[in-house]
């Protein structure tokens, strides 16, 4: 793998990648349902889940969601963050500016179309401290003690492997670090991603199941962040200071 302090090719892009796939934002329900419907009978690659959940709440909640994570994660100039399934990288961009020169932003995201759209938005933005990601199905791909905050938006779920993935997960967050799941209520009756583990349920995951896999691989739950904007529910996290 590349340094991560050095420059990639285009200047100022690490590659690294995730399992997640970008579904327009104001999909009608109807052609969502039809979307997933084909996915189902598409075939995909093993371990990658087939489709995105469409995300949650009006474009105009785009804004107060983003500076509701920034507050929560406690960001600052300076600080290194992980976008984990980066999708439109819309979070990834503004911690970039919110960090500073002196920071550093990680979008992580999968497949090279994706990779490099998210490039090209940053170099739109002279975002010469966000470094795209693309890392594999069992592993985020990022270094050790990188982060000092990382955050899933609507991703958790669509997770093929996620015992490894917590753990790559735990491994790049710096003790002391703040990870931030953002995630969808399950939907029974509508079908699940392809690939992903039984106890997930349409296009979404009880809050206890994402509580007891991370805590497990080593996280401490802080707590839920009531009332959040754009999803169904927010679950705060750390990792443990060694003793």
């Amino acid at each position: 793998m590349p340094d991560a302090d050095g420059p990639s090719p285009s200047g100022h892009v690490l590659r690294i990648m995730l399992t997640r796939h970008s579904l327009p934002r104001r999909v009608p329900y109807r052609l969502g349902q039809a979307l997933v419907a084909l996915a189902l009978l598409t075939p995909v690659l093993p371990g990658v889940a087939a489709i995105e959940t469409p995300q949650r709440g009006g474009g105009d909640r785009d804004g107060r969601e983003i500076d509701l994570a920034i507050e929560t994660l406690g960001l600052k100039p300076g600080d290194v963050v992980a976008e984990i399934g980066a999708g439109n990288a819309r979070f990834s961009f503004r911690f970039a500016e919110v960090v500073g020169p002196e920071g550093r932003v990680f979008a992580n995201e999968l497949g090279a179309s994706n990779v490099r759209r998210i490039e090209a938005g940053a170099t739109r933005r002279s975002l010469a401290n966000l470094f795209v990601v693309e890392g594999a199905l069992d592993d985020a791909k990022l270094p050790d003690d990188c982060c000092d905050a990382m955050m899933m938006r609507m991703v958790y779920h669509m997770l093929t492997r996620p015992e490894p993935m917590a753990r790559s997960f735990y491994r790049a967050l710096k003790p002391g670090g703040t990870l931030l799941i953002l995630e969808g209520d399950p939907q029974p009756g509508r079908p699940n991603a392809r690939g992903v583990p039984e106890n997930r349920a349409g296009m979404g995951i009880d809050p206890q199941i994402v509580i007891d896999e991370l805590t497990a691989a080593g996280f401490a739950f802080d707590r839920r962040v009531p009332d959040w904007a754009g999803a169904d529910y927010a679950l705060v996290f750390r990792k443990p200071h060694m003793r």
